[in-house]
């Protein structure tokens, strides 16, 4: 594939990227995937410019749940709810026809943690892998919460297994429903075609949430609970991957 020269793109422009069979649209502000189709059909709700908040994949972190009346309040009271990376203008590393990879550095006046975390939003034949990468730099272990938050646009005959995720529909507009152990792997049937969500490696715990249900629902996987991250030890890096794939018949 093609590189493009990541120097000379405007940072906060956005990013095309495709195949034969996907394209997605990214931005460097929150390392943000705003829109993924696959054989031509959108399967991610776009947010829209009069409610820009809603869509996309915003990745979460450092603290990727409501920060006000949780376990992290007394620690971070000004973070903002989900975190910084999906706020923050994210460095980009390298953009090619079929991927993009960002990264910023995380230090200790904005968590108590210091490191670098990169994200790579690949294209696959069938779909797309966002892979997050977390790297430790200190000589402690440290914990950090983080998460993905797609939105997936929503059909009239959409049906949803594991049983656990088909149990919660409909779901109740504004009310999170949380899965805990998460589950790895979801699958979504929207007509005649069917999806894969899987997430590496298992989740803590599933979120799934809407307050819109006749436009969007999100499958969050979260590598977090309230108050409560994942331990880096160490020195050490550690991949947290979400998949999105078309499930070919």
């Amino acid at each position: 594939m093609t590189e493009k020269n990541s120097e000379s793109l405007n940072a906060l422009e956005t990013i095309s990227i495709n195949n034969s069979r996907v394209r997605a649209e990214v931005k460097p502000q929150g390392a943000f995937l705003e829109s993924l189709s696959i054989d031509g059909k959108e399967i991610i709700y776009k947010p829209l410019k009069e409610n820009p908040g809603r869509g996309g994949i915003p990745i979460l972190g450092p603290t990727p749940g409501h920060i006000k009346d949780r376990a992290w309040e007394h620690l971070y009271p000004n973070m903002p709810n989900h975190g910084l990376d999906r706020k923050v203008l994210w460095d980009i590393v390298e953009v090619a026809e079929d991927r993009v990879i960002f990264s910023r550095q995380i230090g200790p006046k904005e968590f108590l943690f210091s490191g670098v975390i990169s994200v790579k939003i690949n294209l696959l034949d069938n779909g797309v892998s966002i892979s997050k990468v977390i790297t430790n730099n200190e000589d402690k272990p440290r914990e950090i919460g983080h998460g993905f938050h797609p939105y997936f646009t929503v059909a009239k005959d959409v049906s949803y297994k594991p049983r656990k995720i088909e149990l919660l529909h409909p779901l109740t507009p504004g009310k999170a429903e949380i899965i805990k152990p998460g589950i790895g792997s979801i699958t979504i049937a929207d007509g005649t075609d069917t999806y894969t969500i899987e997430a590496s490696p298992k989740p803590i715990q599933t979120v799934v949430w809407t307050d819109s249900p006749d436009k969007y629902e999100c499958i969050e996987p979260w590598w977090a609970e309230s108050g409560k991250g994942d331990i880096l030890k160490p020195n050490e890096s550690k991949t947290y991957t979400l998949q999105i794939k078309k499930v070919d018949s």
